[in-house]
């Protein structure tokens, strides 16, 4: 008698299959609702992160380059994925010091370099990166070259600018058409507008040439 009245207890504490079936159907229609919405703000959190680490090296070059009274390079590296993406692009930085005062040519890096998190990268499209506009005859200011890096198979190509003493930068002032000095951001795998050539999800890092300040602008 009693296994029988503990057997009945069980049966009336179970569920049966069609309920199982719908509770797995309610978890699978909340799952599409909600991803969506977790992806946009994963998105967002690195963009934010992205343009937070690039924005703090900028103004503590500018800082380091007033402090010490000597020039303070920082430079963007065009590297490797590692998280997949189109190949090569502008996603790693890091920032150089004058070895001596008065001695320009010597350079020493200040720290390991840093990587954009996710597949965040930095445009090499000119009119969305004017800082990486190397190569344009109406620009002056940036210097360019390879350099080998740890973890690297290959030379990677390299943009910087130079922080001076007096907390300006190397860069000329540009007049318009041509404007002002800036870097876009966004992740390499979002989908790109066609006409605008940029995703939805993008943010421009904008620095002032004279007194070496940067400002960020959010569509």
């Amino acid at each position: 008698m009693n296994v029988r009245l503990k057997d009945c207890r069980l049966l009336c504490y179970g569920f049966s299959l069609v309920e199982m079936l719908m509770v797995c159907g309610i978890f699978a229609v909340l799952l599409a609702l909600v991803t969506p919405a977790a992806i946009s703000l994963i998105s967002a959190s690195r963009m934010n992160s992205a343009v937070s680490m690039l924005n703090d090296e900028l103004n503590l070059a500018r800082q380091a380059a007033m402090t010490e009274n000597r020039d303070v390079e920082v430079r963007f590296y065009r590297v490797a994925s590692n998280v997949g993406g189109e190949g090569f692009q502008y996603r790693a930085f890091r920032t150089l010091r004058q070895q001596q005062k008065g001695d320009g040519s010597q350079l020493v890096a200040d720290g390991p370099v840093k990587r954009l998190p996710g597949s965040v990268i930095l445009s090499a499209n000119a009119e969305h990166s004017t800082l990486l506009d190397y190569a344009n005859p109406n620009r002056s200011g940036l210097s360019s070259g390879q350099e080998d890096l740890p973890g690297e198979r290959l030379p990677s190509d390299y943009v910087g600018l130079v922080f001076k003493p007096d907390g300006g930068t190397s860069l000329n002032p540009v007049d318009l058409p041509e404007g002002n000095w800036f870097l876009t951001l966004f992740q390499d795998q979002d989908k790109r507008g066609p006409e605008s050539g940029l995703p939805a999800n993008f943010c421009t890092l904008q620095i002032e040439p004279i007194t070496g300040r940067s400002r960020v602008y959010r569509p």
